[in-house]
């Protein structure tokens, strides 16, 4: 269907529940206590701010056809990118402690990843939390330290990823997202070979040895590493965690990934030991694509009772007239 379509049907389904909900305060005062108000009871159109982002964030969430059998991933190249536009981009964007982050960083090329990556986050999640430019979301961190948007927007998943050349974004509704991102066209400190002892399973350590040459190493070694820390930044846990990078294998056929190319999704999963944690490998999905030549990067979500879950990907670019992100 169209995009019209879509967003209509979107905006009518939002606007029934947003008529069902109702005020949490309201409902609080006429004594409904199940969650929707009775049909003699006044409903108020001005609800508390904490109920009004939640409704808002549920009609856009259905005006762009996002749900919890879906995970979307927004990917904006940095190649072309340069310091002017990122603070076009954070001007509009960026919120005071993004300022700071981004202020603190080393060198110029880290500074202008953190400009870019934060106000894409910013814009991205305000496309399921009511719109705007993001830069009033307030966010806080789990004990992990894995970020999180709070005022009443829990059900948004997300997680981020930056390197030199790519940023990436992810959202799901419902549940925990991770995102990873590797320039495998830059320079490793030591073989793959060498690296890939020290932090992968057996197995995948004969599949990297059994490639035809070097470069098909190198391509399986960053499709393993980005999905090891997808997967580590879902769960909220690090490489030093009970189950760290070697804990868990991966298992793909070679191949399969491409720039135009749909997210490959054909990928075997196993914590290792029976387990940790409470974790269970089939819990889990995961995807990679190569957006951009060289770059990958792979995403990972929870099924819980998600079956069918289907990995949307959108192109990012950066209007330098207006400082804001284009989607495609």
């Amino acid at each position: 269907r169209g995009a019209g379509a879509a967003s209509g049907s979107g905006t009518m389904v939002a606007a029934l529940l947003l008529r069902q909900r109702g005020c949490t305060r309201c409902l609080s005062a006429t004594g409904s206590g199940r969650g929707l108000a009775r049909r003699d009871a006044p409903f108020c159109w001005r609800p508390c701010p904490r109920t009004a982002r939640a409704h808002a964030g549920l009609a856009a969430r259905a005006a762009h056809g996002q749900s919890g059998q879906s995970v979307d991933v927004y990917w904006l190249s940095l190649c072309k990118v340069g310091m002017e536009a990122a603070k076009l981009v954070g001007e509009r964007h960026l919120g005071v402690e993004d300022w700071e982050n981004a202020r603190a960083a080393r060198d110029e090329g880290t500074r202008l990843q953190r400009l870019v990556s934060s106000a894409m986050r910013r814009r991205v999640l305000a496309r399921y939390s009511g719109g705007g430019s993001g830069k009033t979301l307030a966010f806080g961190r789990e004990e992990g330290g894995k970020p999180f948007l709070v005022d009443g927007a829990g059900d948004i998943h997300f997680n981020v990823t930056h390197t030199p050349t790519l940023v990436g974004v992810c959202v799901g509704i419902g549940g925990p997202v991770g995102i990873d991102s590797e320039n495998g066209r830059r320079e490793l400190r030591g073989s793959v070979g060498k690296i890939a002892k020290r932090w992968f399973s057996a197995q995948e350590l004969a599949a990297l040895e059994a490639c035809e040459d070097e470069a098909a190493a190198r391509r399986r070694f960053y499709r393993l590493w980005t999905l090891k820390e997808a997967f580590l930044k879902a769960t909220g846990m690090g490489i030093s965690s009970s189950v760290s990078l070697r804990g868990c294998a991966f298992d793909f056929a070679d191949g399969g990934v491409g720039p135009g190319r749909e997210p490959s999704t054909d990928i075997r999963f196993e914590i290792l030991g029976g387990g940790s944690d409470g974790l269970r490998g089939e819990d889990w999905g995961f995807a990679t694509i190569e957006p951009v030549r060289g770059d990958f990067l792979s995403v990972c979500w929870k099924r819980g009772d998600r079956e069918g879950v289907t990995v949307r990907t959108h192109r990012c670019d950066i209007d330098e007239d207006t400082g804001d992100f284009l989607f495609s």
